[in-house]
């Protein structure tokens, strides 16, 4: 889901991703969506979460809602994304953290993580 309108910090999303409007223009309610039409969310964010961050992971939390949330400076060794991914079956996963704009940096960071934990489930 994306707010109304296509929106992002940098523009207008490109029509070539499929997704779905909000009703509203408001990034909040993307965030609930996301969440809500998920089998699981995946929080990566670096030092402190963020206020949108954070309501990812509250809302997570309200709606009961599989979640992992991973510090991409200090990632927990014991914590296998795999296996998180495996057991819960999940087939939709959302994944969340905060703007490069707010993290300088956490946009390559985050694909390198994903790159080496997720592409070959």
């Amino acid at each position: 889901m994306c707010p109304k309108g296509r929106l992002a910090e940098d523009g207008k999303i490109s029509e070539k991703y499929l997704l779905s409007e909000t009703s509203t223009s408001e990034y909040t309610q993307r965030t609930i969506e996301n969440v809500k039409l998920s089998d699981g969310t995946l929080i990566l964010f670096k030092d402190e979460m963020g206020k949108g961050t954070r309501l990812t992971l509250e809302t997570a939390r309200k709606l009961n809602r599989p979640f992992l949330s991973i510090n991409l400076d200090r990632p927990d060794k014991s914590v296998s994304l795999k296996s998180w991914i495996k057991n819960l079956q999940i087939k939709i996963l959302n994944i969340a953290g905060p703007r490069e704009s707010n993290q300088p940096g956490i946009y390559l960071q985050t694909i390198k993580f994903l790159e080496k934990h997720i592409i070959y489930l």
